[in-house]
């Protein structure tokens, strides 16, 4: 199983001005700063309201990038500021009311500000996906595991998402994640997977797909 992955873009929309005279614009970039101290509340609160799955953990709402201007305009106003939110959701959490309430969040960091507007930008939409472990994929995968390593499988969940979010979504497939390397070390500068644990995802790959072929989980 893995969590669900909606990725959204918070556009903050004024006009552009001199720095020197700011009064003549409208900036959008103090809108955005309260937007994004807001959003640690709303996560509280989606987490208050959906409590942490036993495999894959809480709701998180992560700012991650943000936009506005050009270091080589620092003496204008920027027309438009721009954060990035990758929300990260377990089954239960409906994403469509996700982005109802970051939009309405959004439109209310702008009250306090003049001429200014907000706007949501759904970038990705991957729902969370919860496979059962008695699935003959999940068992003939753990059946598999327990053959090459001599250890019973442990189950648990991704707090990423995977392809496999858009197999099961698309196309209605039964997934499940499994493989090689450390999750908490994904996306660093010195992400690594050990050649052993190449090769023995690829005896259970090749263990697992026979069982599956011949029914025998």
């Amino acid at each position: 199983m893995s969590k669900g992955a909606l990725r959204l873009r918070v556009d903050v929309t004024g006009a552009m001005a001199h720095g020197a005279m700011p009064a003549h614009g409208r900036n959008p970039v103090p809108a955005l700063g309260q937007f994004l101290a807001a959003v640690a509340s709303l996560e509280a609160d989606l987490q208050r309201r959906h409590p942490a799955h036993e495999h894959l953990g809480p709701v998180y709402l992560t700012p991650t990038v943000v936009t506005a201007g050009a270091p080589a305009q620092l003496n204008v106003i920027p027309a438009t500021a721009s954060g990035y939110l990758d929300v990260r959701t377990i089954p239960g959490v409906a994403h469509a009311t996700v982005v109802a309430l970051v939009a309405d969040l959004a439109t209310r960091a702008c009250r306090g500000f003049a001429g200014l507007s907000a706007a949501v930008t759904v970038l990705d939409d991957r729902p969370p996906v919860e496979t059962p472990a008695d699935h003959p994929v999940v068992a003939c995968l753990a059946a598999a595991h327990a053959e090459v390593t001599g250890s019973a499988a442990r189950y648990g969940g991704v707090p990423g998402t995977t392809d496999g979010t858009i197999l099961a979504r698309d196309a209605g497939l039964a997934t499940v994640v499994y493989g090689p390397g450390g999750k908490w070390i994904a996306h660093q500068a010195d992400e690594y997977v050990e050649i052993s644990d190449v090769e023995t995802c690829a005896r259970v790959y090749a263990s697992a797909a026979l069982r599956f072929l011949k029914g025998d989980c």
